[in-house]
């Protein structure tokens, strides 16, 4: 039998570390937490269908490469798990396999036992680890796993010869990998159990590497299987293949696995890259209530009453409302799709009320047949930390009282008035119309009482919209007057009218996906009118003006009719950059018009809460100042390919001065911009400025900080605002959102452009 081949570090290590039970402890702040994560329906799916597969290997120097869910801690360190499948039916339910990502701590597999289900990892997995590392919804949504063993390796093969079949499980909470789970492809392991060189000895396998927390190196980690014939155990060794070590006096590493009851998983959340991922569960301790008879809907805002409830009815910090295309199940088995999720408006309280606006697209009279509106009570924690809720709960649209008001329509004593409702809801249009008696005619209307706005008083047709005031409005009459005797005019020639095209509208925001309608008025012809786009990859136009919006950018739609043209400016925006109050709103929109900086989805959304990579701060810069061609052909830095998009921004950035690499001769493109990094760039960018000031008023920003001049100019420049706190979180990552901003304000401020 070969040696073992365990690592550095590996051997009878003395000491086993020990397992502190975890407390969260929060503060009650709604969805955004301290760390700057913000849960919101951009990175929030329905259950776990966003979580992708793993990828297959090409090779043994393939690096895993999946999606991870955090889940748990481990003394005081979120567990990063990776997804080996995100929907699976193998181990007795509908779950999700996780498999620890780190290395947790050294132990021996047993002392007595070879067989994993009676060795001590097996007690202590599913004994003290499983109690001091979850809380209790998490303890529940962990499923019992169950999966039959005893399937033969290929006759002769290296596995054969070695472990002779597969390992099973019988019930287990938490349990390791078998030797068939780091083979397979489909988990993202390659199929070749080792590589060796021309002295039978190992080649590094970097496929499998794991390594401990608070370590930088691969190290050795068990797998359940016995060696076939002698009373050793499975183990995947430092170089990243698979042997085996001594389950009685070898101390090598854990790698907790296990499953999660998908009927369990409420939400997944985008947390960080398009990887990783954090987990919301339902929670038997947090209940909520609704009493349906309190239901109001008052033009298209709805105002719900709710009761928390449950032993954890403190942890609750927001009630939230999630409208979906088809009825909530447990787990998803329908796929339905989340058309609207955020918080409920109002003070938050355990009991209490609060409201929300139906979306537009939304129609009120669809409400439970295209469309399900629910709420529940959230338990929002910090980025890598599960969140936790209440089941949902329907609200029904039988369960809506709509508010009516009153519509009364008079005339005076010559004069009949009409209206086209006696009540309605608010945003509700009323059509008027008044008829006068003979030698009458109709003068104007009067709004008695009900503050609406007619849409044009003086006509004797006319509309308004109620709002939410009961509504008292007189039509007035004047009698005709006599016609006079005139004179019969020589007839003139009859002159042309000038013609005039106009539109109702010089300039129009449209969110991606969505249309809009322009309205072209001709006078002096009838010719035909027709429309065009400017580009119509950001937007199109039909026959009748009406524009659909395609992608995030600026458009010019052109009405041509009798030589005639008018125009209006579009902006196309990205669904998930619509408020004009978020402070990245025109930064977002400036930059995307100027070609500065890009979206996701086929330009449809832009991520705002996602991280900025030095490789995208780079490239934005390098496009902000007209994408300057480098003096340069090659690119020094080792990590930066000719195929890559930033390739000649990070040869011009780093020709002038605006960045530079790592000691090893990479410029890590991948890494997430710090703030402070973000700053430097564009204060090298103007030149290194001196400021005007010596002191900077960031009190986390010290002198001999590489980025205090940057900063201190910065501030200067209202480039940097900083935080509430007077601190500027120099080591914070970059968000998308920031990172535009600090490039508007640096276009505006230092270029005069913006």
């Amino acid at each position: 039998m070969r040696k073992t081949l365990l690592g550095i570090g590996v051997g009878l290590i003395s000491f086993v570390m020990a397992v502190s039970p975890i407390q969260y402890s929060f503060a009650n702040t709604g969805n955004v937490r301290a760390d700057g994560w913000s849960k919101s329906q951009d990175n929030t799916g329905l259950g776990t269908a966003q979580i992708a597969a793993p990828d297959k290997p090409s090779d043994k120097n393939s690096k895993w490469s999946g999606s991870y869910v955090y889940y748990g801690k481990y003394n005081s360190d979120s567990v990063k798990f990776r997804v080996l499948s995100p929907d699976t039916t193998d181990y007795g339910a509908r779950t999700m396999l996780l498999d620890s990502d780190a290395l947790l701590s050294e132990r021996i597999f047993n002392s007595d036992y070879s067989t994993w289900e009676k060795s001590a990892l097996h007690t202590y997995l599913n004994g003290d680890f499983y109690n001091e590392s979850f809380l209790a919804a998490e303890q529940d949504a962990i499923a019992t796993s169950t999966i039959k063993g005893g399937k033969r390796y290929e006759f002769n093969s290296y596995l054969y010869n070695l472990y002779d079949s597969t390992v099973g499980l019988k019930g287990d909470k938490i349990f390791i990998l078998d030797v068939s789970d780091v083979v397979n492809p489909e988990y993202g392991y390659i199929s070749e159990p080792g590589y060796y060189n021309s002295t039978s000895d190992y080649v590094t396998i970097p496929n499998r590497d794991k390594i401990p927390l608070g370590h930088t190196y691969p190290m050795s980690w068990w797998l359940r299987a016995p060696v076939r014939g002698y009373s050793n155990i499975s183990a995947v060794i430092a170089c990243g293949s698979v042997d085996f070590a001594h389950p009685d006096n070898e101390y090598i590493y854990v790698a907790p696995a296990m499953n999660i009851d998908l009927e369990k998983v409420l939400f997944s959340s985008l947390v960080s890259g398009d990887s990783e991922y954090k987990l919301t569960l339902e929670d038997s301790g947090i209940k909520l209530a609704n009493p349906s008879s309190g239901n109001i809907i008052e033009g298209t805002t709805v105002t719900v009453p709710y009761e928390i409830t449950g032993d954890r009815n403190a942890n609750a910090t927001r009630v939230s409302v999630l409208i979906l295309d088809a009825e909530y199940e447990a787990g998803n088995p329908n796929n339905a799709k989340i058309l609207y999720y955020d918080k409920l408006s109002g003070n938050f309280s355990t009991k209490g009320s609060g409201s929300f606006d139906l979306p537009s697209d939304l129609k009120v009279s669809d409400w439970g047949s295209k469309y399900h509106v629910y709420i529940l009570a959230e338990d929002i924690n910090r980025e890598h930390e599960t969140d936790f809720a209440s089941s949902p709960v329907e609200i029904k649209a039988s369960q809506l009282k709509n508010e009516e008001y009153t519509v009364t329509v008079t005339g005076d004593a010559n004069i009949t008035a009409t209206a086209s409702l006696s009540k309605g809801v608010k945003g509700t249009t009323v059509t008027l119309t008044a008829k006068a008696k003979d030698g009458y005619q109709f003068k104007t209307w009067q709004v008695v009482s009900g503050d609406v706005s007619l849409k044009d008083k003086t006509k004797a047709t006319t509309t308004f919209t109620i709002g939410n005031k009961d509504v008292v409005i007189k039509a007035v009459s004047e009698k005709k007057a006599k016609p006079t005797a005139t004179a019969t005019p020589t007839a003139k020639p009859t002159e042309a009218s000038p013609v005039k095209l106009t539109l109702d509208k010089s300039s129009d925001n449209i969110i991606c996906g969505r249309t809009d309608t322009l309205t072209a008025t001709l006078k002096g012809s009838k010719a035909k009118i027709s429309w065009k786009s400017s580009d119509t990859a950001v937007a199109t136009v039909d026959a009748a003006g009406k524009v659909t919006a395609k992608m995030a950018g600026t458009v010019t739609i052109t009405a041509t009719a009798a030589g005639k043209t008018a125009s209006c400016k579009v902006t196309v925006l990205y669904k998930d950059v619509t408020n004009d109050k978020d402070f990245w709103y025109l930064p977002t929109n400036y930059l995307t018009a100027n070609g500065v900086v890009k979206g996701y989805d086929k330009q449809t959304k832009f991520k705002p809460a996602n991280e900025c990579t030095r490789a995208q701060m780079v490239t934005f810069i390098w496009r902000m100042e007209g994408e300057p061609e480098p003096d340069a052909k090659t690119c020094k830095f080792s990590d930066v390919k000719s195929s890559d998009y930033y390739y000649k921004a990070c040869i011009w950035g780093n020709e002038n001065h605006i960045v530079e690499g790592y000691k090893d001769g990479t410029f890590g493109p991948k890494i997430i911009c710090a703030r402070k990094h973000a700053v430097t760039f564009l204060w090298r960018l103007a030149g290194k400025p001196d400021p005007k000031s010596k002191t900077n008023r960031f009190t986390d920003v010290k002198a001999k900080d590489y980025y205090y001049t940057a900063t201190l100019w910065a501030s200067e420049m209202k480039i940097l605002a900083g935080y509430s706190d007077n601190t500027f979180r120099p080591e914070g990552n970059c968000l998308r959102r920031q990172m535009v901003t600090f490039l508007y304000k640096y276009d505006k401020y230092v270029n005069g452009k913006g």
